[in-house]
Protein backbone atom coordinates (compact mmCIF):
# COMPACT_ATOMS: atom_id res chain seq x y z
CA UNK A 1 0.00 0.00 0.00
CA UNK A 2 0.52 3.74 -0.17
CA UNK A 3 3.10 4.83 2.91
CA UNK A 4 1.87 6.74 5.60
CA UNK A 5 2.71 9.84 3.76
CA UNK A 6 0.26 9.39 1.02
CA UNK A 7 -2.79 9.60 3.38
CA UNK A 8 -2.46 13.38 3.04
CA UNK A 9 -3.09 13.16 -0.34
CA UNK A 10 -6.13 11.56 0.01
CA UNK A 11 -7.48 12.88 2.60
CA UNK A 12 -7.45 15.93 0.97
CA UNK A 13 -9.12 15.03 -2.05
CA UNK A 14 -11.82 13.41 1.05
CA UNK A 15 -12.21 16.67 1.97
CA UNK A 16 -13.23 18.02 -1.62
CA UNK A 17 -15.27 15.20 -2.09
CA UNK A 18 -17.10 15.80 1.58
CA UNK A 19 -17.57 19.13 0.57
CA UNK A 20 -19.15 19.32 -2.93
CA UNK A 21 -21.85 17.01 -1.16
CA UNK A 22 -22.78 18.61 1.53
CA UNK A 23 -26.56 19.34 1.50
CA UNK A 24 -26.90 16.40 -0.78
CA UNK A 25 -30.39 15.26 -1.66
CA UNK A 26 -31.69 11.87 -0.61
CA UNK A 27 -30.50 9.36 -2.70
CA UNK A 28 -32.36 7.41 -5.21
CA UNK A 29 -32.86 3.61 -5.32
CA UNK A 30 -29.59 3.30 -7.47
CA UNK A 31 -27.43 4.55 -4.28
CA UNK A 32 -26.78 7.07 -5.77
CA UNK A 33 -27.51 10.84 -5.82
CA UNK A 34 -30.91 11.79 -8.32
CA UNK A 35 -29.59 13.35 -11.39
CA UNK A 36 -25.31 12.75 -10.85
CA UNK A 37 -23.46 11.33 -13.46
CA UNK A 38 -23.59 7.12 -12.75
CA UNK A 39 -27.14 7.08 -14.21
CA UNK A 40 -25.83 8.43 -17.23
CA UNK A 41 -22.88 6.04 -17.82
CA UNK A 42 -22.34 4.05 -20.63
CA UNK A 43 -23.99 0.81 -20.71
CA UNK A 44 -20.41 -1.28 -20.69
CA UNK A 45 -19.54 0.58 -17.35
CA UNK A 46 -22.73 -0.08 -15.78
CA UNK A 47 -22.88 -3.76 -16.95
CA UNK A 48 -19.12 -4.48 -15.45
CA UNK A 49 -19.81 -2.78 -12.52
CA UNK A 50 -22.98 -4.38 -11.16
CA UNK A 51 -21.93 -7.02 -9.61
CA UNK A 52 -19.12 -5.16 -7.92
CA UNK A 53 -21.84 -2.58 -6.53
CA UNK A 54 -23.94 -5.66 -5.25
CA UNK A 55 -21.22 -7.45 -3.52
CA UNK A 56 -20.68 -4.39 -1.17
CA UNK A 57 -17.90 -6.77 0.94
CA UNK A 58 -14.47 -7.98 -0.25
CA UNK A 59 -11.21 -9.47 1.11
CA UNK A 60 -7.53 -7.55 0.59
CA UNK A 61 -4.63 -10.12 0.56
CA UNK A 62 -1.32 -8.91 1.01
CA UNK A 63 0.48 -11.40 0.76
CA UNK A 64 4.65 -12.11 -0.05
CA UNK A 65 8.41 -11.86 1.18
CA UNK A 66 7.16 -8.73 2.84
CA UNK A 67 6.14 -11.11 5.46
CA UNK A 68 9.10 -12.33 6.50
CA UNK A 69 11.04 -9.47 8.45
CA UNK A 70 7.62 -7.90 10.53
CA UNK A 71 9.31 -4.40 10.91
CA UNK A 72 12.19 -5.39 11.80
CA UNK A 73 15.61 -7.08 10.75
CA UNK A 74 18.60 -7.89 12.05
CA UNK A 75 17.72 -5.79 15.18
CA UNK A 76 17.54 -2.18 12.71
CA UNK A 77 13.18 -1.84 12.86
CA UNK A 78 11.33 -0.35 9.59
CA UNK A 79 12.10 3.74 11.20
CA UNK A 80 15.99 3.04 11.24
CA UNK A 81 15.99 3.25 14.89
CA UNK A 82 18.91 0.87 16.68
CA UNK A 83 17.79 0.73 19.95
CA UNK A 84 20.87 -0.63 21.74
CA UNK A 85 22.73 2.48 20.26
CA UNK A 86 19.25 4.74 20.05
CA UNK A 87 20.53 6.55 16.85
CA UNK A 88 19.46 6.37 13.25
CA UNK A 89 20.96 3.54 11.02
CA UNK A 90 23.00 5.19 8.07
CA UNK A 91 24.01 2.27 5.73
CA UNK A 92 22.13 2.36 2.27
CA UNK A 93 19.09 0.38 2.57
CA UNK A 94 16.57 -0.66 0.16
CA UNK A 95 12.15 -0.74 0.82
CA UNK A 96 10.98 -4.22 1.38
CA UNK A 97 8.50 -4.41 3.85
CA UNK A 98 5.28 -1.82 4.10
CA UNK A 99 6.71 0.12 1.44
CA UNK A 100 8.68 1.69 4.91
CA UNK A 101 10.92 -1.01 6.34
CA UNK A 102 14.23 -1.07 4.99
CA UNK A 103 16.57 -3.60 4.46
CA UNK A 104 20.00 -3.85 2.93
CA UNK A 105 19.37 -4.95 -0.97
CA UNK A 106 22.11 -7.98 -0.74
CA UNK A 107 19.70 -9.03 2.54
CA UNK A 108 16.56 -8.63 0.98
CA UNK A 109 18.07 -10.84 -2.36
CA UNK A 110 20.21 -13.05 -0.69
CA UNK A 111 18.22 -14.07 2.80
CA UNK A 112 14.85 -12.65 2.70
CA UNK A 113 13.66 -14.11 -0.97
CA UNK A 114 15.87 -17.38 -1.82
CA UNK A 115 14.36 -18.39 1.74
CA UNK A 116 10.59 -17.47 1.09
CA UNK A 117 8.80 -21.01 1.57
CA UNK A 118 5.09 -20.89 2.20
CA UNK A 119 4.65 -24.82 2.74
CA UNK A 120 1.36 -24.26 4.57
CA UNK A 121 -0.36 -21.67 1.60
CA UNK A 122 -3.93 -22.95 1.10
CA UNK A 123 -5.80 -20.57 -0.79
CA UNK A 124 -8.69 -22.88 -1.01
CA UNK A 125 -8.87 -22.58 2.92
CA UNK A 126 -8.65 -18.99 2.04
CA UNK A 127 -11.36 -18.31 -0.32
CA UNK A 128 -13.57 -20.44 2.09
CA UNK A 129 -12.89 -18.51 5.23
CA UNK A 130 -13.46 -15.10 2.98
CA UNK A 131 -17.08 -16.75 1.59
CA UNK A 132 -18.10 -17.84 4.72
CA UNK A 133 -17.56 -14.35 6.05
CA UNK A 134 -19.96 -13.12 3.12
CA UNK A 135 -17.26 -11.66 0.93
CA UNK A 136 -17.73 -11.73 -2.56
CA UNK A 137 -14.22 -10.75 -4.14
CA UNK A 138 -10.68 -11.23 -3.41
CA UNK A 139 -7.96 -8.86 -4.10
CA UNK A 140 -4.62 -10.61 -4.04
CA UNK A 141 -1.39 -8.88 -3.73
CA UNK A 142 0.52 -9.97 -6.96
CA UNK A 143 2.80 -7.06 -7.43
CA UNK A 144 3.80 -4.62 -4.55
CA UNK A 145 5.90 -1.43 -4.86
CA UNK A 146 9.18 -3.63 -4.33
CA UNK A 147 9.07 -5.25 -7.55
CA UNK A 148 8.75 -8.96 -6.45
CA UNK A 149 6.84 -10.71 -8.76
CA UNK A 150 4.15 -13.62 -6.97
CA UNK A 151 4.01 -15.28 -10.15
CA UNK A 152 6.23 -17.00 -12.59
CA UNK A 153 6.31 -14.39 -14.75
CA UNK A 154 8.31 -12.63 -17.21
CA UNK A 155 12.51 -13.59 -16.76
CA UNK A 156 13.83 -11.93 -13.44
CA UNK A 157 12.46 -10.82 -10.00
CA UNK A 158 9.73 -13.28 -9.26
CA UNK A 159 8.13 -16.43 -6.89
CA UNK A 160 11.20 -18.76 -8.88
CA UNK A 161 13.62 -16.92 -7.15
CA UNK A 162 11.76 -18.73 -4.04
CA UNK A 163 12.41 -21.54 -2.53
CA UNK A 164 8.67 -22.11 -3.42
CA UNK A 165 7.78 -24.87 -5.73
CA UNK A 166 4.63 -23.87 -7.40
CA UNK A 167 2.31 -21.19 -8.45
CA UNK A 168 0.64 -19.18 -6.03
CA UNK A 169 -1.12 -17.32 -8.26
CA UNK A 170 -2.70 -20.33 -10.38
CA UNK A 171 -3.46 -21.87 -7.55
CA UNK A 172 -5.05 -18.87 -5.98
CA UNK A 173 -7.21 -18.38 -8.99
CA UNK A 174 -8.17 -22.12 -9.18
CA UNK A 175 -9.54 -21.92 -5.30
CA UNK A 176 -11.48 -18.82 -6.67
CA UNK A 177 -13.04 -20.53 -9.45
CA UNK A 178 -13.78 -23.21 -7.45
CA UNK A 179 -16.07 -21.63 -5.03
CA UNK A 180 -17.60 -18.72 -7.10
CA UNK A 181 -15.38 -16.34 -5.81
CA UNK A 182 -14.61 -12.99 -7.76
CA UNK A 183 -10.96 -12.42 -8.90
CA UNK A 184 -8.95 -9.38 -8.42
CA UNK A 185 -5.19 -8.79 -8.72
CA UNK A 186 -3.18 -5.94 -6.57
CA UNK A 187 -0.52 -4.44 -9.13
CA UNK A 188 1.86 -1.60 -8.25
CA UNK A 189 2.76 0.67 -11.18
CA UNK A 190 5.47 1.59 -8.39
CA UNK A 191 8.40 -0.50 -8.97
CA UNK A 192 11.73 -0.18 -6.53
CA UNK A 193 13.67 -2.86 -8.00
CA UNK A 194 13.69 -2.25 -11.79
CA UNK A 195 16.72 -0.20 -12.78
CA UNK A 196 14.71 1.68 -15.64
CA UNK A 197 11.96 2.90 -13.02
CA UNK A 198 14.60 3.90 -10.14
CA UNK A 199 17.62 4.17 -11.98
CA UNK A 200 20.62 5.09 -9.56
CA UNK A 201 18.06 6.66 -7.09
CA UNK A 202 17.46 4.70 -3.75
CA UNK A 203 14.24 4.66 -2.26
CA UNK A 204 13.57 5.53 1.45
CA UNK A 205 9.92 7.09 2.21
CA UNK A 206 7.11 8.73 0.35
CA UNK A 207 6.94 9.85 -2.43
CA UNK A 208 10.47 8.83 -3.56
CA UNK A 209 9.90 6.46 -7.09
CA UNK A 210 10.87 7.05 -10.33
CA UNK A 211 10.72 6.12 -14.19
CA UNK A 212 13.75 7.05 -15.69
CA UNK A 213 13.98 5.09 -18.75
CA UNK A 214 10.11 4.74 -19.35
CA UNK A 215 10.74 3.37 -23.17
CA UNK A 216 12.00 0.17 -21.13
CA UNK A 217 9.68 0.17 -18.32
CA UNK A 218 6.25 0.87 -19.42
CA UNK A 219 6.65 -2.32 -21.93
CA UNK A 220 7.89 -3.97 -19.08
CA UNK A 221 5.00 -3.26 -17.11
CA UNK A 222 2.75 -4.02 -20.24
CA UNK A 223 4.15 -7.42 -20.47
CA UNK A 224 3.57 -8.24 -17.14
CA UNK A 225 -0.03 -7.34 -17.08
CA UNK A 226 -0.75 -9.15 -20.30
CA UNK A 227 0.93 -12.05 -18.63
CA UNK A 228 -1.40 -12.09 -15.68
CA UNK A 229 -4.65 -11.15 -17.85
CA UNK A 230 -4.04 -14.40 -20.33
CA UNK A 231 -2.33 -16.17 -18.62
CA UNK A 232 -5.11 -16.80 -15.77
CA UNK A 233 -8.10 -16.64 -18.13
CA UNK A 234 -10.67 -13.94 -17.07
CA UNK A 235 -10.01 -11.56 -14.22
CA UNK A 236 -12.74 -9.55 -12.39
CA UNK A 237 -10.61 -6.83 -11.45
CA UNK A 238 -7.37 -4.76 -11.09
CA UNK A 239 -6.22 -2.76 -8.48
CA UNK A 240 -3.51 -0.88 -8.67
CA UNK A 241 -1.09 1.32 -6.42
CA UNK A 242 1.61 3.61 -6.87
CA UNK A 243 0.29 6.52 -9.18
CA UNK A 244 1.16 9.24 -6.90
CA UNK A 245 4.60 9.18 -8.09
CA UNK A 246 5.14 12.19 -10.86
CA UNK A 247 6.71 10.78 -13.31
CA UNK A 248 3.55 8.32 -13.47
CA UNK A 249 1.42 10.22 -15.81
CA UNK A 250 -1.88 10.23 -17.10
CA UNK A 251 -0.65 9.40 -20.34
CA UNK A 252 0.72 6.38 -19.41
CA UNK A 253 -2.28 5.59 -17.21
CA UNK A 254 -4.85 6.18 -20.44
CA UNK A 255 -2.82 4.19 -22.72
CA UNK A 256 -2.70 1.60 -19.81
CA UNK A 257 -6.30 1.62 -19.54
CA UNK A 258 -6.99 1.15 -23.15
CA UNK A 259 -3.85 -1.49 -23.37
CA UNK A 260 -6.19 -3.53 -20.66
CA UNK A 261 -9.66 -3.16 -21.65
CA UNK A 262 -8.53 -4.80 -25.17
CA UNK A 263 -7.33 -7.58 -23.44
CA UNK A 264 -10.30 -7.78 -21.30
CA UNK A 265 -12.85 -5.34 -21.99
CA UNK A 266 -14.96 -6.35 -18.96
CA UNK A 267 -12.61 -5.94 -16.18
CA UNK A 268 -13.36 -3.41 -13.53
CA UNK A 269 -10.22 -1.12 -12.92
CA UNK A 270 -9.36 1.14 -9.52
CA UNK A 271 -8.70 4.89 -9.83
CA UNK A 272 -5.74 4.30 -9.02
CA UNK A 273 -4.68 3.45 -12.50
CA UNK A 274 -4.66 7.53 -13.14
CA UNK A 275 -3.78 10.62 -11.17
CA UNK A 276 -7.27 11.23 -9.28
CA UNK A 277 -10.36 10.07 -7.45
CA UNK A 278 -11.73 10.22 -10.55
CA UNK A 279 -9.87 7.56 -12.91
CA UNK A 280 -11.06 4.25 -13.61
CA UNK A 281 -14.07 3.09 -12.82
CA UNK A 282 -14.02 3.68 -8.90
CA UNK A 283 -12.27 5.82 -6.09
CA UNK A 284 -10.63 3.86 -3.29
CA UNK A 285 -10.26 6.00 -0.06
CA UNK A 286 -7.88 4.22 2.39
CA UNK A 287 -8.29 3.46 6.04
CA UNK A 288 -10.83 6.01 5.97
CA UNK A 289 -14.84 6.16 5.05
CA UNK A 290 -15.70 9.75 4.00
CA UNK A 291 -18.49 11.14 6.06
CA UNK A 292 -20.75 11.81 3.39
CA UNK A 293 -20.01 8.42 0.90
CA UNK A 294 -18.97 10.16 -2.16
CA UNK A 295 -22.26 10.51 -3.80
CA UNK A 296 -21.12 11.17 -7.52
CA UNK A 297 -19.10 7.55 -7.80
CA UNK A 298 -18.56 4.08 -7.48
CA UNK A 299 -16.11 3.73 -4.22
CA UNK A 300 -14.64 1.30 -2.20
CA UNK A 301 -12.71 1.51 1.34
CA UNK A 302 -10.04 -0.12 2.03
CA UNK A 303 -9.29 -1.02 5.64
CA UNK A 304 -6.76 -3.40 7.63
CA UNK A 305 -7.63 -5.56 10.58
CA UNK A 306 -5.04 -3.69 12.42
CA UNK A 307 -2.40 -1.14 11.76
CA UNK A 308 -0.48 -3.27 9.26
CA UNK A 309 -1.30 -4.24 5.62
CA UNK A 310 1.54 -7.13 5.29
CA UNK A 311 1.46 -9.19 8.57
CA UNK A 312 3.46 -8.35 11.39
CA UNK A 313 3.60 -10.52 14.01
CA UNK A 314 4.46 -7.13 16.66
CA UNK A 315 0.88 -5.46 15.91
CA UNK A 316 -1.60 -6.95 18.43
CA UNK A 317 -3.33 -3.43 17.85
CA UNK A 318 -6.48 -5.32 16.34
CA UNK A 319 -9.69 -3.43 15.68
CA UNK A 320 -12.81 -5.70 17.24
CA UNK A 321 -15.02 -7.65 15.03
CA UNK A 322 -18.07 -5.35 16.17
CA UNK A 323 -15.77 -2.30 15.03
CA UNK A 324 -14.90 -4.09 11.74
CA UNK A 325 -18.86 -4.79 10.69
CA UNK A 326 -19.75 -1.12 12.03
CA UNK A 327 -17.63 -0.21 9.41
CA UNK A 328 -19.05 -2.64 6.64
CA UNK A 329 -22.62 -1.24 7.51
CA UNK A 330 -21.39 2.62 7.28
CA UNK A 331 -19.56 2.31 3.92
CA UNK A 332 -22.78 0.41 2.64
CA UNK A 333 -25.29 2.95 4.08
CA UNK A 334 -23.26 5.76 2.28
CA UNK A 335 -23.21 3.58 -1.63
CA UNK A 336 -19.42 2.35 -1.08
CA UNK A 337 -18.16 -1.47 -0.89
CA UNK A 338 -15.81 -2.47 2.19
CA UNK A 339 -12.43 -4.34 1.35
CA UNK A 340 -11.08 -5.76 4.54
CA UNK A 341 -7.36 -6.68 4.80
CA UNK A 342 -5.71 -9.74 6.19
CA UNK A 343 -1.99 -9.79 5.61
CA UNK A 344 -0.77 -14.03 6.26
CA UNK A 345 2.40 -15.02 7.49
CA UNK A 346 5.44 -16.29 6.02
CA UNK A 347 4.06 -19.77 5.59
CA UNK A 348 1.08 -18.84 4.30
CA UNK A 349 -0.73 -19.00 7.64
CA UNK A 350 -4.07 -16.53 8.41
CA UNK A 351 -3.20 -14.74 11.89
CA UNK A 352 -5.62 -15.95 14.33
CA UNK A 353 -6.70 -12.93 15.38
CA UNK A 354 -8.21 -12.47 11.95
CA UNK A 355 -9.43 -15.68 11.51
CA UNK A 356 -11.21 -14.95 14.96
CA UNK A 357 -12.90 -11.91 13.31
CA UNK A 358 -13.64 -13.52 10.08
CA UNK A 359 -15.81 -16.04 12.10
CA UNK A 360 -17.48 -13.58 13.92
CA UNK A 361 -18.22 -11.42 10.82
CA UNK A 362 -19.29 -14.61 8.96
CA UNK A 363 -22.25 -15.56 11.49
CA UNK A 364 -23.37 -11.93 11.49
CA UNK A 365 -24.12 -12.38 8.03
CA UNK A 366 -25.41 -15.20 7.85
CA UNK A 367 -28.45 -13.66 9.76
CA UNK A 368 -27.97 -10.18 8.16
CA UNK A 369 -26.13 -10.63 4.69
CA UNK A 370 -29.62 -9.52 2.79
CA UNK A 371 -29.05 -5.56 4.49
CA UNK A 372 -25.74 -5.29 2.85
CA UNK A 373 -25.59 -7.09 -0.50
CA UNK A 374 -27.35 -5.06 -3.31
CA UNK A 375 -28.23 -2.22 -0.52
CA UNK A 376 -28.57 1.20 -1.74
CA UNK A 377 -27.30 3.90 0.31
CA UNK A 378 -29.85 5.31 2.67
CA UNK A 379 -32.66 7.43 1.53
CA UNK A 380 -31.87 10.03 4.43
CA UNK A 381 -29.41 13.03 3.81
CA UNK A 382 -27.94 12.34 7.79
CA UNK A 383 -26.64 9.39 9.97
CA UNK A 384 -27.88 8.97 12.99
CA UNK A 385 -26.54 8.09 16.48
CA UNK A 386 -27.94 5.31 16.93
CA UNK A 387 -26.57 3.47 13.63
CA UNK A 388 -26.87 3.34 9.93
CA UNK A 389 -29.72 2.58 7.45
CA UNK A 390 -29.79 0.63 4.04
CA UNK A 391 -32.31 0.85 1.44
CA UNK A 392 -33.64 -1.82 -1.22
CA UNK A 393 -36.61 -0.65 -3.40
CA UNK A 394 -39.22 0.58 -0.83
CA UNK A 395 -37.23 -1.71 2.17
CA UNK A 396 -35.37 -0.40 4.81
CA UNK A 397 -32.92 -2.11 7.30
CA UNK A 398 -31.82 0.00 10.57
CA UNK A 399 -28.91 -0.96 11.80
CA UNK A 400 -28.24 -0.44 15.51
CA UNK A 401 -24.89 0.25 16.78
CA UNK A 402 -26.22 1.24 20.04
CA UNK A 403 -29.83 0.47 21.79
CA UNK A 404 -31.11 3.96 23.10
CA UNK A 405 -31.66 3.96 26.42
CA UNK A 406 -35.33 4.39 26.12
CA UNK A 407 -35.34 1.49 23.70
CA UNK A 408 -36.21 2.80 20.87
CA UNK A 409 -34.79 4.66 17.68
CA UNK A 410 -36.27 7.32 15.78
CA UNK A 411 -36.27 8.45 11.89
CA UNK A 412 -37.68 11.32 9.72
CA UNK A 413 -41.12 11.19 8.37
CA UNK A 414 -40.14 11.29 4.21
CA UNK A 415 -44.00 9.88 4.12
CA UNK A 416 -43.47 6.22 3.40
CA UNK A 417 -46.08 3.44 4.90
CA UNK A 418 -45.43 0.70 7.24
CA UNK A 419 -46.47 -2.74 6.35
CA UNK A 420 -44.49 -4.73 9.01
CA UNK A 421 -41.02 -4.03 11.02
CA UNK A 422 -39.15 -6.91 12.43
CA UNK A 423 -35.76 -7.75 13.14
CA UNK A 424 -34.12 -9.88 10.94
CA UNK A 425 -32.52 -12.05 13.33
CA UNK A 426 -35.96 -12.99 14.72
CA UNK A 427 -36.93 -16.23 12.51
CA UNK A 428 -40.64 -15.93 13.49
CA UNK A 429 -40.33 -12.72 12.18
CA UNK A 430 -42.54 -11.00 15.36
CA UNK A 431 -42.98 -7.49 15.05
CA UNK A 432 -42.13 -5.06 16.27
CA UNK A 433 -43.67 -1.52 17.74
CA UNK A 434 -44.02 1.31 16.30
CA UNK A 435 -45.42 4.92 16.62
CA UNK A 436 -45.61 7.98 14.59
CA UNK A 437 -44.77 11.38 16.23
CA UNK A 438 -44.29 15.19 15.10
CA UNK A 439 -41.45 14.48 12.18
CA UNK A 440 -41.04 11.35 12.82
CA UNK A 441 -41.62 7.99 13.53
CA UNK A 442 -40.53 5.81 16.59
CA UNK A 443 -39.81 1.82 16.27
CA UNK A 444 -38.55 -0.28 19.44
CA UNK A 445 -35.56 -2.38 19.44
CA UNK A 446 -35.43 -5.43 20.78
CA UNK A 447 -32.73 -5.99 23.35
CA UNK A 448 -29.01 -6.88 21.90
CA UNK A 449 -27.64 -10.49 22.32
CA UNK A 450 -24.51 -10.86 24.15
CA UNK A 451 -22.21 -10.35 21.94
CA UNK A 452 -23.53 -6.76 21.36
CA UNK A 453 -23.06 -6.79 17.70
CA UNK A 454 -25.32 -4.68 15.30
CA UNK A 455 -29.07 -5.66 15.37
CA UNK A 456 -30.73 -4.92 11.80
CA UNK A 457 -34.25 -3.97 11.84
CA UNK A 458 -36.10 -4.26 8.67
CA UNK A 459 -39.31 -2.45 7.60
CA UNK A 460 -41.15 -3.10 5.00
CA UNK A 461 -43.17 -0.78 3.14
Amino acid sequence: MREIGAVIVYMISLVSLATRSQGAEPVSDLGYAPGDNLVHVDDPKRARMKWWADARFGMFIHWGPDAVPSLQWKGVYWNGHVPQLGERHQIPLYPAHESILNIPRTDWEDDVIVNFNPTAYDPEAWVKMAKEAGMKYVVLTTKHHNGFLMWPGLAGYDIRETQFGGDPVAMFVEACRKHGMKIGFYYSQLDWHDPDAMGNHVARTFPDGWIVNPEKFIPRVKSQIKDLLTRYGKIDLLWFDGQWIDDWTMDMANDLEAFIRNLQPHIIINNRIGKSEVDGDYFTPEQTIPATGVPDAYWETCMTMNDTWFYVKQDNNWKTAKVLIQQLVDAASKGGNYLLNVGPDPLGRFPAASIARLDTIGKWMSINSESIYGAAASPFPQSFDWGRVTKKGSILYLHVFTRPIDGNVWLPDIGYTIKHVHALSDRKKRGLAYTRVDNGIRIEVPDHPETHLPIVIKITS
